[in-house]
């Protein structure tokens, strides 16, 4: 009799670790590194939205040329240049397990050098569980995929989001958009 009441506590403290465990894992999935309670709200019918679907929420750009940058609002001939190109290329774009973790301080260390475009939205947002305010994107006419790099709480920090161009796409016509912008 003691074998099947010994059996009976084995299993019963095995059930209990196990829903604590699955208790502990929702916990982690909805609240952030800071403490901060979040939900994926960006379902669209069901599904996660498109990095493109995106862009209609964004309330500036800022370019960064060599360090230096400038902001540009929804009334700019800027921002409707570069947001109409960031369409183009994400349109027919696929979405990749990205292998790229951003570091805060060596993200801002590389800021200084080469272009970069920075999309703040209107709010934070979350795709794939992962929060961000605004995007930063490093671009080099030669690239046919790029990081984008999340930024929220203020800091440049955690996984990214690949993005592969099709169709032989790459960020050339961005570059030159960007490049020919002039830095006031």
């Amino acid at each position: 009799m003691k074998r099947f009441v010994l059996r009976d506590n084995v299993i019963t403290a095995i059930i209990f670790i196990c829903l604590t465990c699955c208790l502990l894992c929702v916990n982690l999935c909805l609240v952030g590194t800071s403490g901060t309670t979040y939900v994926s709200s960006n379902i669209y019918e069901g599904e996660e939205m498109k990095l493109s679907e995106y862009l209609t929420k964004i309330e500036k750009v800022i370019l960064y040329k060599e360090g230096v940058s400038q902001t540009f609002l929804i009334s700019d001939r800027e921002y409707t240049l570069i947001l109409n190109e960031l369409e183009y290329l994400l349109e027919d774009a696929r979405e990749m397990p990205a292998l790229g973790v951003s570091l805060d301080d060596a993200t801002r260390n590389e800021m200084k050098k080469d272009i970069w475009v920075e999309l703040v939205f209107v709010e934070s947002q979350v795709h794939n569980d992962m929060p961000f305010e605004s995007w930063l994107i490093n671009v080099a006419p030669d690239y046919s995929g790029f990081n984008i790099i999340r930024k929220y709480e203020d800091r440049y920090e955690g996984r990214c989001f690949y993005v592969d161009l099709m169709s032989g796409k790459t960020m050339k016509n961005l570059h030159d958009i960007l490049s020919d912008i002039s830095i006031e």
